[in-house]
């Protein structure tokens, strides 16, 4: 299925804009966020693709909010879960009904990340 090129979704704890050279993870300073993420959290974080080494997604249920990590090339992995995404700045956190959006956007960072990869002309992430 094709999609479109750019795409945001919002979550529990903050927003991810896909596009096809960057990311961008943006939260609000509200409360939720100042308690999970901390006061000296930046509200926005912008990720040029080739700093992308992977995303991890993980399924939400009716009592668990899932979510969305993105592991940065040269970074040490979080070793825990669901507990330390919550505090995490480059992971998202989702409820089931948020969940359809953070598949949709794993997919289009991974299509964009291959295209990359193959050093598809078109993709604006190549030097070609």
């Amino acid at each position: 299925m094709q999609g479109p090129e750019q795409f945001a979704t919002k979550g529990v704890n903050g927003t991810i804009f896909v596009r096809p050279d960057h990311i961008v993870i943006r939260r609000k300073r509200a409360l939720l966020a100042i308690m999970s993420q901390g006061l000296k959290r930046t509200t926005e974080k912008e990720l040029a693709l080739d700093q992308v080494a992977g995303v991890q997604l993980k399924q939400a249920t009716t009592f668990v909010n899932g979510y969305i990590r993105l592991s940065i090339a040269g970074q040490t992995e979080p070793a825990g879960g669901g507990l330390d995404a919550a505090q995490d700045e480059d992971a998202i956190m989702f409820t089931v009904k948020q969940q359809p959006g953070f598949e949709w956007a794993k997919e289009l960072i991974d299509r964009h990340r291959a295209a990359a990869q193959a050093g598809d002309p078109t993709s604006p992430t190549t030097n070609g």
